[in-house]
């Protein structure tokens, strides 16, 4: 993995576990409080997810077509 992809990766890890840390359901999506802590703790998982395994996230996102990759 080249530096550039591990600093880009570390972004999304880092970028996907704060937004899911201070977000506060500001359109309304969840009537139910508990479901929208429930998805907001899944998202932290996730951005964890990606911080903790560069390898695996990127080798998911090879798998893309290129057109799709390069959006």
């Amino acid at each position: 993995m080249t530096e550039i992809e591990k600093y880009a990766v570390g972004l999304v890890g880092e970028g996907a576990e704060s937004v899911a840390t201070d977000d506060m359901d500001e359109e309304g999506v969840f009537a139910d409080e508990d479901d929208w802590r429930t998805a907001r703790g899944l998202g932290v998982k996730m951005g964890r997810a990606i911080k903790d395994n560069p390898a695996s996230f990127l080798a998911w996102y090879r798998t893309l077509p290129a057109e799709e990759a390069n959006a």
